[in-house]
């Protein structure tokens, strides 16, 4: 069968997988990503960790085990393995085999955790950027939608670049200042626009809208009228080759009034995931189309998906995917 996308699944970059507030220290979470079963964990010294699932010993998953001290305990022979997957304690032995844990490198900022994923298993080129504050008392804590979808982290991202959608699938109007400029600089795609809301109790209201999307996987909207300002992280993140996690993760700098806070929170939490909401079920039902036939008023499409091909390992070839029967 031929398949959806003539991209790799699992493109490389930093992905989200977790918020920090769901791993406490001592704590761990299982999670499922690029088609592998893995295992998030923080240490009591608070700095979050993951490691592949299964144990290099005698392959129990280590989901079942327990965090002691900052280390991931295996259930069943209480194999102690550390963040970096060194193997850090085996109960009786008196000579331990020299074997490693696969591990992930992990950044957590902004309040998220993001791992770092590359098909030839090369190191971090570049970081997530620090927000200020975000993630700390100065803004409200992180509103979050997470959503698992059937599509490629690629057609999600191709959104901010997909003009004609606005108006078209989001029946927004026009905003007043209808200037769209969209620029590439290395890992990260630039976009700044202005868009008018089309539903709830700001309609009609327009708004700077800036994206930083860096790499496939983390988009940072940012909308400032003073003195509010808010940050947005849309993410997305491979599950295996046919669906995504993705999160819409909203924050808003605190003002001097808490119900100010809640009802502006309210408003832009609702607004972001009813425009996601409309796009799912394109995303998970539309066909790739290789070379799209644009109009004049439709966005930076190719621009965008040259961009994104910097975080292919794998070459691919559009053109004889889309002949293939």
């Amino acid at each position: 069968m031929k398949p959806r996308y003539p991209m790799p699944p699992y493109p490389n970059g930093w992905f989200q997988v977790a918020v920090s507030t769901e791993v406490a220290p001592g704590e761990l979470k299982t999670l499922k990503y690029f088609g592998k079963e893995l295992v998030l964990f923080r240490g009591q010294d608070g700095t979050a960790r993951v490691l592949d699932a299964y144990c290099p010993h005698l392959g129990a998953h280590l989901g079942l085990g327990k965090v002691v001290d900052d280390n991931l305990e295996c259930r069943f022979h209480r194999w102690q393995w550390a963040g970096d997957g060194s193997l850090m304690h085996v109960p009786d032995a008196k000579r331990a085999p020299a074997v490693k844990a696969d591990c992930w490198p992990v950044d957590e900022k902004n309040g998220i955790i993001f791992v770092w994923h590359h098909a030839e298993g090369a190191a971090p080129t570049w970081e997530i950027p620090e927000l200020g504050k975000v993630g700390t008392p100065a803004y409200v804590d992180w509103e979050v939608q997470k959503y698992r979808i059937k599509t490629h982290c690629q057609e999600i991202g191709e959104n901010v670049t997909d003009v004609a959608h606005f108006t078209g699938l989001h029946q927004m109007e026009h905003p007043d200042q209808d200037e769209y400029k969209a620029w590439a600089e290395g890992h990260v795609f630039c976009a700044e626009q202005h868009m008018k809301m089309a539903k709830g109790a700001m309609a009609g209201f327009e708004v700077p809208v800036s994206t930083r999307t860096h790499g496939p996987g983390v988009a940072i909207l940012t909308v400032l009228v003073d003195p509010i300002e808010t940050v947005s992280f849309i993410t997305q993140t491979p599950v295996d080759e046919e669906s995504v996690d993705a999160w819409v993760n909203f924050t808003l700098r605190k003002q001097d009034d808490p119900e100010a806070d809640r009802m502006i929170t309210e408003i832009y939490k609702n607004f972001l995931n009813e425009q996601y909401q409309d796009d799912i079920p394109i995303w998970e039902t539309k066909k790739y189309i290789a070379r799209p036939p644009l109009s004049d008023f439709d966005g930076p499409v190719p621009l965008w998906r040259k961009w994104y091909r910097q975080f292919y390992s794998q070459s691919f070839d559009e053109d004889a995917w889309a002949k293939a029967s």
